[in-house]
């Protein structure tokens, strides 16, 4: 399970998942709702009724870790992306392959690394 405050949103991975928060040290619950259901069910059937996650401060940089199990089934965490600012969220844009709004940039990313930086402008 992972702690935490300030914390953007969890999405599922091919293999478990990734979650978006900003740096700090704080730790709490968030509960995890999606399309109505009380909980999630990563790939490896493991159901998470609230999840729990690590953060505070979302004015810094931000930040996704992708978990994984290792052999032993023990949480192994990675970072996967660093955002511009805190108090980002993700989306799943494709397997495996996410979308950060970050400080007016889009950051595409996947489990391991950032792939692309954009900056936006609106267009009326």
């Amino acid at each position: 399970m992972l702690y935490g405050t300030n914390t953007s949103n969890v999405e599922r991975t091919s293999d478990s998942a990734i979650a978006a928060f900003s740096e700090g040290v704080g730790f709490d619950t968030l509960e995890v709702r999606e399309s109505g259901n009380d909980s999630i069910v990563l790939p490896d059937g493991t159901e998470i009724e609230e999840t729990i996650l690590f953060s505070n401060y979302p004015g810094r940089d931000g930040f996704a870790v992708h978990f994984t199990r290792d052999a032993s089934g023990k949480w192994q965490m990675k970072e996967a992306a660093r955002f511009i600012q805190g108090n980002t969220s993700i989306r799943t844009i494709g397997p495996d392959l996410y979308a950060a709004w970050s400080a007016g940039r889009v950051i595409v990313f996947d489990t391991q690394r950032i792939l692309g930086l954009a900056d936006c402008i609106a267009t009326n």
